[in-house]
């Protein structure tokens, strides 16, 4: 009987020619966001890829099944350490830490604990609802002087204060230095997002030296962030303790288990710096791609309002989680917009801490790993005409099961294996009522009916570039 060969001897995946001190960068066209060129490097050496960022060791796999194999491994399971990623997380929380037992506990605690499906229907309930409700108002009032706003500025502050009313629930008297301590974090979190990449230093050691100053910066702001939340903590707790009145949040739920002895305060800030981190970055991203695809094609939008209108009715209630399948125009649209431009094409990066063996090659550990999640939504073997955006691929199947197109290994919106976004519910529903409820309010449209730019900036979170559309209001109010 055959033995397979040792790692070792497996050979690496192919790819570019590597030179001195860049390594293969040489091969990665700069007048592309990144995520394109490493798409186009997949395209041109295969599903699996390797060469070199300065001197990291780097795999890139554009395969759903490859991707599907390469990240359910343990041992490639853990985050590439990235000196802003490590020092703006103090490698705790979900997104960023390491692939150990506290990321175990933490993330089967939030599964189980915080954001379930139901955990999840019923935060939208709660707090979601409420929160969107009132960004449909301010936009109905921009309509009703013709005024065009800037969408994606609009969304990041009505994300954000969703995400501090899910956190931290909303109490009927407001704290005097509330919106000051509000206001300060929103800043802190806006200035993290756009601070949050790899920096050059992380590929070329040599030149850590240079970025002292930055790290140093970092870290006084984490702590500043940090002492921030803290403070928000101890306002729920003095509110549940004192019986006052409010609508309690995921923090109320989490100190009730922390005097049960099951978690303890460090957990529950490593819960709020994750959903603060990424929230509103990534939900802001996504419904403004959507709204900017909805304007771009109005016949598209049309449909998606009959649907509304018939199914609920432009003045009935506002759409719910539970909606998605009596919508299924309005679904797919939403589902299609997901593929068509991922907020996180390269998900976060990977590292492989043990050698390992994917289709055949050699993984070497300390290597990192990226998920091209862009290349599989765009690749004309898994989806037709893959470039253009076509909703219908995601309606049910004419025997009313679910679509193909949603089950497939190739979608994937959320990443793939142990380290997939473990929020995809809580994230899927407050996109979907952002979606559905603002669509059955308001009709939104370009500046002359001329379509605009599709065009990705690159950050924290793929976002279109700047645009501002004008909205009609289609209802009698919520």
């Amino acid at each position: 009987m055959s033995q397979s060969l040792p790692k070792s001897s497996l050979p690496l995946p192919p790819g570019p020619s590597r030179l001195p001190i860049i390594g293969s960068m040489h091969k990665l066209s700069p007048l592309q966001p990144i995520h394109i060129a490493v798409s186009n490097l997949g395209k041109k050496h295969g599903d699996v890829s390797f060469f070199y960022i300065g001197s990291i060791p780097t795999v890139v796999v554009t395969h759903p099944e490859v991707m599907k194999e390469v990240f359910s491994k343990p041992e490639t399971a853990d985050r590439y350490p990235y000196a802003v990623f490590s020092r703006l997380s103090n490698s705790e929380g979900l997104i960023y830490s390491g692939y150990n037992k506290n990321w175990h506990n933490l993330s089967g605690y939030a599964e189980r604990r915080l954001w379930s499906y139901d955990d999840v229907v019923q935060l939208s309930e709660r707090h979601f609802a409420p929160a969107i409700d009132r960004t449909i108002k301010a936009i109905e009032v921009l309509a009703e002087t013709g005024e065009r706003f800037d969408v994606h500025e609009l969304l990041m502050e009505s994300v954000y204060h969703l995400t501090l009313r899910t956190l931290f629930g909303w109490p009927e008297k407001i704290p005097a230095d509330y919106p000051e301590i509000t206001e300060k974090l929103r800043g802190l979190i806006d200035w993290f997002n756009d601070a949050a990449f790899a920096k050059p230093s992380d590929f070329f050691p040599w030149l850590s030296i240079l970025a002292t100053g930055t790290i140093r910066k970092i870290e006084t702001q984490r702590d500043s962030r940090d002492a921030m939340i803290a403070r928000f903590v101890n306002h729920v707790d003095h509110w549940r303790k004192a019986d006052a009145p409010r609508t309690p949040g995921l923090v109320e739920t989490m100190l009730e288990r922390e005097d049960k002895g099951e978690i303890n305060r460090e957990t529950i800030h490593a819960v709020c710096m994750d959903l603060l981190g990424a929230v509103p970055s990534g939900v802001a991203a996504t419904v403004s791609w959507y709204l900017l695809i909805m304007g771009n094609r109005p016949a598209v939008q049309e449909k998606i309002h009959e649907e509304i209108d018939r199914v609920i009715g432009r003045d009935g209630p506002p759409p719910v989680a539970s909606d998605k399948n009596r919508l299924p125009h309005t679904f797919s649209s939403v589902a299609e917009s997901a593929r068509y431009r991922s907020v996180a094409p390269m998900a976060i990066p990977h590292r492989s801490i043990a050698d390992t063996e994917v289709g055949g090659y050699r993984i070497p550990a300390m290597s990192q790993l990226i998920c091209s999640i862009y290349s599989i939504h765009h690749d004309e073997r898994f989806w037709n005409s893959a470039n253009e955006y076509i909703p219908d691929r995601f309606l049910p199947e004419a025997d009313g099961s679910t679509s193909k197109a949603l089950t497939s290994l190739a979608y994937m919106p959320y990443g793939v294996g142990v380290r997939k976004c473990t929020g995809e519910d809580f994230a899927v529903i407050v996109s979907w009522l952002y979606s559905a409820r603002f669509l059955q309010r308001l009709k939104f449209s370009t500046p002359g009916g001329v379509s605009l730019s599709e065009d990705e900036v690159f950050g924290l979170s793929v976002r279109p570039k700047p645009y501002k559309l004008a909205a009609t209001r289609r209802s009698n109010g919520i």
